[in-house]
């Protein structure tokens, strides 16, 4: 079986590399074309975990250029294409349209019935209107969304919770296919939930938004434990409230408030359908309040607890350590703010801070921001942040 891969982002890439690690034939279309080339000469630069290794050592890869030829030649499509926000927290979907309609062209030359899979995160209902496009005899669209973190892209696709898809009843026959794809490439017995494509779409975004309210959560804990003299406690408070078993310790630390380029979107996008059918408990926009809030609160904190004015270092100022993504970083966010009340502010110098990054602040704070190899080296004094 040949599985086709379009949009060789982060995502795509690792889920095509794993695919064609257990034996399938991948083939993988992506709009830009010098990225295709890299991938094609083997020459391709990651800072994603085993991805390096794994595209030296595949033997099985097709790079297309055309869409047309590479969907032809595959039995199943997966799209991975951005899903940028809207302006009011849903997700824009023009791309994995674009990708749709010019799929519906190619009908008339389909012999076997082919599967498009949609692996971006899309709006509830998003899937249902992509399959209306198409003659359900030539083509079935499924939503078959995965839950990874940037940083660790490989590792989650191999030992994922569930598997989620989101499948018509006229489209039941591919489910063994599916399955049998993250049968191979996990680590861990396959947990795989079935449902129709809507439900499937709210159920995305609607793990990620209870991420986020369970982040916000122990955050709020710890500022109350904080504003208390209890300040040495919050990780024995939390660990203890993590221990009820309906509970769960994960996610419930202390600490910076969510970030990245993905719990902030689907908490937003849940909010934003949730508007849309006249909710008027708009969970994703109240706990958004709680996590800038709560930024303000680590502000107002580290201030609070450096009279003397020590400079201030940062272990890593992106969203999370070990990644070069800097989307609406928490860390970035209280190293500016800090930056802006005139405070000196050193940077851990590593492989993950980006030219744009340090062009942005060495020009706005040029005479308080310093990146550097070595804190110790320094032999001053200063608050740790990280």
């Amino acid at each position: 079986m040949k599985v086709g891969i379009v949009g060789a982002g982060r995502l795509g890439l690792c889920f095509a590399l794993l695919c064609e690690s257990v034996g399938y034939k991948v083939n993988i279309y992506d709009i830009n074309t010098e990225y295709l080339n890299q991938l094609k000469n083997r020459n391709f630069s990651s800072s994603e975990p085993e991805v390096q290794k794994m595209i030296k050592s595949s033997n099985n890869l097709s790079i297309f250029n055309e869409f047309e030829e590479m969907a032809l030649d595959s039995d199943i499509i997966y799209t991975f294409v951005p899903t940028p926000s809207n302006q009011d927290g849903s997700y824009n979907i023009d791309t994995v349209k674009d990708i749709a309609n010019i799929f519906k062209k190619l009908e008339s030359k389909i012999i076997n019935k082919k599967y498009f899979i949609i692996g971006s995160t899309v709006n509830p209902g998003d899937t249902e209107k992509i399959s209306n496009l198409f003659d359900s005899s030539k083509v079935g669209v499924i939503y078959n969304p995965e839950f990874i973190a940037q940083g660790s892209i490989i590792k989650d696709l191999k030992s994922a919770d569930i598997v989620l898809v989101g499948i018509n009843q006229e489209d039941k026959e591919v489910l063994a296919t599916i399955k049998d794809i993250y049968r191979k490439i996990q680590d861990v017995e396959i947990n795989f939930q079935v449902m129709s494509t809507t439900s499937a779409e709210i159920t995305k975004i609607s793990i990620n938004c209870f991420l986020t309210t369970k982040i916000s959560f122990a955050n709020v804990i710890g500022e109350i434990l904080q504003s208390s003299n209890c300040e040495g406690e919050i990780d024995n408070v939390l660990d203890t409230i993590g221990k009820d078993r309906r509970i769960g310790n994960q996610y419930l630390k202390y600490g910076f408030g969510y970030g990245g380029p993905c719990l902030p979107r689907d908490n937003r996008a849940l909010g934003s359908y949730a508007s849309k059918l006249g909710i008027k408990h708009n969970l994703g926009e109240t706990v958004d309040k709680i996590n800038n809030q709560h930024g303000e609160f680590l502000l107002n904190s580290s201030i609070d607890k450096n009279p003397n004015k020590f400079p201030y270092y940062f272990e890593f100022i992106s969203y999370k350590n070990n990644t070069n993504i800097f989307e609406e970083s928490q860390q970035l966010k209280l190293c500016k703010n800090l930056l802006e009340r005139g405070f000196k502010v050193f940077v851990k110098e590593s492989e993950f801070i980006t030219d744009e990054i340090k062009k942005e602040l060495y020009s706005n704070f040029k005479e308080n921001i310093e990146f550097i190899k070595d804190i110790q080296k320094l032999n001053i004094q200063y608050i740790d942040i990280n």
